[in-house]
């Protein structure tokens, strides 16, 4: 398998976590079908193509958080519009003080496959040359972000037995995989979908763990390890393995 390898980075990023209602929260990485929004800003796919032509059957993506991933708090004034005038909308009782949540210079590491070798190349000759029918994007369409792409590199698919051993800076997924505590992680814990069909719902919910100082993490496989996750192991080094989604 190979897998195309770029960074992806902005001054700020937001991936909001949709279980909350009266105040703006994020997740320290963001969700795999924003990754698809960010990839098809790159490649000119439309919108309501994005659960298509990226669909787990399809396309394997990856994530390795890079910079130290933290984040602000600001309130956020929100005014209603819909008023007919402005001056109704200037009224106290039709505006409201909520807490945001932002992330301050985020950094990924992507990977990406895609089994149609016509998109695969086409996305390795924008990344070459830097080149995006869109600006990507790191959730909101305010936060543009940067991308420089790395290199192509050999992925091998691994069968992820019981108590196989695994050394990953990517996330990774909390069922089937143990991580070991170490003195210099940073661990996080979230939750989301794992990707959106047609119709744009939310499917397969799932938690994964991460660390957000881009520390490998150690760890080992256990039951019930996810069928939807594939391990690999990069260029044949046994100290780089990456789980793809």
């Amino acid at each position: 398998m190979k897998l195309l390898k770029f960074t992806l980075r902005g001054d700020f990023g937001h991936f909001g976590v949709r279980y909350t209602t009266s105040s703006k929260a994020t997740h320290f990485v963001p969700l795999r079908h924003t990754l698809a929004g960010i990839l098809g800003a790159i490649l000119g796919i439309q919108r309501d193509q994005l659960s298509t032509v990226f669909a787990p059957s399809v396309c394997k993506i990856g994530l390795e958080p890079v910079s130290h991933l933290r984040y602000f708090r600001f309130p956020l004034k929100q005014i209603l519009l819909k008023s007919s005038s402005f001056s109704s909308s200037m009224n106290p009782a039709q505006r409201s003080i909520i807490p945001f949540q932002m992330l301050r210079n985020p950094e990924y590491v992507i990977y990406f496959n895609h089994y149609d070798e016509r998109i695969q190349s086409k996305m390795k000759s924008m990344l070459e040359n830097h080149e995006c029918h869109y600006p990507p994007a790191l959730g909101l369409a305010q936060l543009l972000a940067d991308f420089e792409f790395i290199d192509e590199v050999d992925a091998t698919p691994v069968n992820p037995y019981i108590g196989f051993q695994v050394k990953t800076r990517s996330v990774a997924p909390a069922q089937g995989f143990n991580v070991y505590p170490g003195a210099t992680n940073h661990i996080a814990i979230e939750r989301f979908a794992h990707h959106l069909d047609e119709a744009r719902v939310s499917q397969r919910f799932h938690t994964v763990v991460l660390d957000v100082k881009g520390q490998v993490i150690e760890g080992q496989i256990e039951e019930n390890f996810p069928e939807f996750v594939t391990l690999v192991m990069v260029n044949d080094q046994p100290d780089h393995y990456v789980f793809l989604w």
